[in-house]
């Protein structure tokens, strides 16, 4: 069937001698329509001629010339030399006109013309089917031949190039195509060739463009075969991936500096890379990280880029309920902003940025971009940052897990070092009394001499019961006190001071009635309840004990008794160890585990009667 779907082809014919015989030839055929002229000026231009057929020997010209001329006109219009009088020469010629075919007038070669005509129609309907393909794909597309040199161009790809499809054609392909990729994509085009499989594959490569860029392609190359299979070029498509190509670079730059990341050991070195990373890589400028304080319930900023600074010289805090920042950080949605100056609910009024990109680091806090001008963020950077901030968000998880494994460690250590006290204490302090008790509870049996032993077996049972109650209280000592109230610290010493066995000892509070501390009641109770008791066991009688202030930062409780030894003063706090045969040597102890719990420090001394002076310092007074 012809082209453009017409029911025959047009062909022109161009002489006189053989026009007959040549029209006759075609009468029946049904797919050419033959038209004849003997003047060439007639046939120029070719009208709408599918093809042309043409004597040598015409009015003022000769086919040769005529076929040139109708070269200017169209390139591609096939046209077939038909002389009545040929030579090598004349068709040495003709082929350098630019003839499709040469066919000598001959009897025997009338239906060697039909056949050639036929023929060239035929390849020219496939050849302007194909040209008009090519025109119309979106993309940049070219045809070598069989040695590299480029037949044909469409204009996507002259566009692409920066240049005229003339400066295209003609010129060898490594002229746009970077050398070495050239010598890549032709290893695979013969590679093509010799495989079983299709005739096409994927290759990505460089080209140069006009104006000297460098871009990156990936081309669809096509091997193109004559009809007897032999290699006659290739065809490539081409598509710009320089921009995709930049992003897999950026992203694996940044699995890199993730791993840097990940193994930062604190949040400051955390989001201190982060903003590197997001500069450097992501290639955002103006950004910061604020990470959540529970203590202030606040977003606080932690880093900022020196160009952030520079336009906000002062960044601020968000409390709750402030800003984008905010929302975005209690909602855990990210938010891309293209034009801030709208957003109701801004920080302020008057920023000079005007995009935002703010993302959430999980319940750590947020990461925010901005530019001053407006969309400022493609998808790409966007989607960067996303995989940049999901990336912080695990290594700040991290390093709490970290933190909170090493705390889980130093309370085991401190659970396993009261393990081994209540181990020393009943196998060795318990099992002193007990084993007084028992021995006496069998001479009293044996001798029935109640006076002689009952006393004894009650000082050992009484020992046991202190050793025990101490033991319970040391156990039940917290790590940190959480909940902490007002307490009026002179009266609160005061009402201790009831529940001690005093013995005649005295109790001299030098504290104002409204000097208040912020503590744990009950656990402030036990501190003062074993320093008291520590100073009747060890004072002697009528020991006058002394509570007071110490300049705003703290209190002591002080004696008049026979004081501690220098070398022992820090001793007397570890459990276990009294220099009394009452004491059961875990009353300092707790002394001490109350004061670490409440973040205050304890220390031993001596006062002014030469005594023993207990100082609780790092005090928060209200």
């Amino acid at each position: 069937m012809p082209s453009g779907g017409r029911d025959s082809w047009r062909l022109l014919y161009v002489g006189d001698e053989a026009a007959g015989r040549v029209t006759e030839a075609f009468d029946g055929d049904g797919s050419v329509t033959v038209e004849a002229v003997s003047n060439p000026s007639a046939a120029t231009p070719p009208r709408n001629a599918d093809c042309i057929v043409s004597e040598h020997a015409l009015p003022g010209t000769d086919g040769v010339a005529f076929c040139e001329r109708i070269r200017e006109a169209d390139p591609n219009l096939p046209f077939v030399l038909y002389p009545a009088d040929g030579d090598e020469m004349l068709a040495s010629e003709a082929v350098a006109a630019g003839v499709t075919d040469y066919v000598p007038q001959q009897p025997e070669t009338l239906d060697v013309l039909v056949d050639r005509v036929h023929e060239a129609l035929e390849d020219s309907r496939t050849e302007r089917r194909y040209r008009a393909l090519v025109e119309t794909v979106g993309d940049p597309m070219y045809v070598l031949d069989d040695e590299g040199y480029v037949e044909f161009a469409n204009a996507a790809m002259a566009e692409y190039l920066g240049t005229d499809r003339e400066a295209i054609v003609g010129t060898h392909a490594s002229a746009f195509i970077v050398k070495d990729e050239f010598e890549g994509a032709t290893e695979r085009i013969r590679e093509l060739l010799d495989d079983d499989g299709p005739d096409w594959d994927v290759y990505e490569m460089s080209v140069m463009t006009a104006g000297g860029e460098r871009r990156q392609v990936e081309a669809n190359l096509a091997v193109l075969r004559a009809d007897d299979g032999t290699y006659r070029g290739s065809v490539g498509v081409i598509r710009d991936i320089t921009d995709r190509k930049a992003y897999e670079r950026k992203l694996t730059r940044l699995h890199e500096v993730t791993r840097q990341v990940i193994q930062a050991e604190t949040k400051h070195e955390i989001a201190d890379r982060t903003t590197g990373a997001a500069r450097d890589i992501v290639g955002l400028a103006i950004h910061a990280v604020w990470l959540y304080d529970a203590d202030r319930d606040a977003l606080v900023l932690e880093t900022i880029t020196d160009e952030g600074r520079e336009l906000i010289p002062d960044p601020p805090n968000f409390e709750r309920g402030e800003g984008l920042a905010w929302e975005v950080f209690e909602s855990g949605e990210p938010r891309t902003v293209e034009e801030v100056r709208n957003e109701p609910d801004r920080y302020n009024p008057e920023t000079p940025i005007r995009s935002e990109m703010l993302l959430p680091l999980g319940d750590h806090g947020v990461f925010i971009a901005g530019a001053t001008e407006r969309s400022a963020f493609d998808d790409r950077d966007v989607s960067l940052a996303k995989l940049l901030a999901a990336n912080v968000e695990v290594a700040l998880d991290s390093v709490d897990q970290h933190r909170q494994l090493r705390e889980s460690q130093r309370r085991l250590e401190r659970q396993n070092e009261r393990l081994d006290e209540f181990a020393g204490v009943v196998s060795h302090d318990l099992r002193n009394p007990l084993s007084v008790a028992k021995g006496r509870l069998e001479l009293l049996v044996e001798t029935g001499d109640i006076e002689a032993h009952a006393d004894h077996i009650d000082d050992a049972l009484s020992r046991m019961d202190a050793l025990i109650d101490d033991l319970l209280k040391l156990a039940r000592q917290g790590e940190t006190v959480t909940d902490r109230e007002p307490v009026a610290l002179g009266p609160h010493a005061r009402n201790c001071w009831r529940t001690v066995d005093t013995d005649g000892a005295d109790l001299n509070v030098l504290l104002d009635d409204s000097v208040t501390v912020l503590a744990d009641e009950s656990r402030l109770a036990q501190l003062f309840e074993n320093l008291f008791r520590n100073s009747v066991e060890h004072g002697g009688e009528d020991v006058t004990i002394t509570v007071g202030s110490i300049d705003g930062d703290g209190f002591y409780v002080a004696d008049d008794g026979p004081g501690i030894p220098e070398s022992e003063r820090e001793s007397v706090f570890n459990a276990g160890y009294s220099t009394s045969e009452e004491g059961t040597g875990f009353g300092l102890s707790i002394v001490r585990k109350t004061a670490d719990a409440h973040g205050w420090t304890v220390a031993v001394t001596e006062s002014e009667s030469d005594g023993a002076r207990f100082e609780v310092t790092d005090v928060t007074f209200e």
